[in-house]
């Protein structure tokens, strides 16, 4: 996939999923980086690599990652970063982007949920 479609494919996605629009954070002749600012001090980070098509992600909330989601295609290695327990690996299927996002949708779901949990 080429960085324009990829970039093309996330937006379209955000629009279904409710989301920002992506922002481009940096952007170089083989990679892009993007930030959805999903709420107040949370968003959402994702690099894309064109010539490997490596995606990393995170959710950030406040300067920290809780949840990441990361693909290699070309070592056909995949991994979460799960909730609550980022600092592991746990090893996954290959996800499309649709998925990947879908899943982040409903971290931060969780992520609302426990917010407001605190706050009462």
């Amino acid at each position: 996939m080429k960085i324009n479609d990829f970039e093309k494919k996330l937006k379209e996605i955000c629009v279904d999923l409710k989301f920002p629009k992506p922002e481009v954070v940096s952007e170089r002749l083989v990679s892009i980086k993007f930030r959805i600012n999903v709420q107040g001090n949370t968003s959402i980070e994702i690099y894309f690599n064109e010539e490997t098509q490596s995606l990393t992600s995170a959710l950030i909330v406040e300067d920290k990652r809780i949840f990441g989601i990361n693909g290699y295609p070309k070592s056909k290695t995949w991994h979460m970063h799960p909730l609550g327990k980022v600092k592991e690996h746990v090893k996954i299927e290959p996800m499309r982007l649709e998925d990947i996002m879908e899943e982040y949708a409903k971290v931060v779901v969780k992520v609302k949920k426990s917010s407001m949990e605190r706050e009462i």
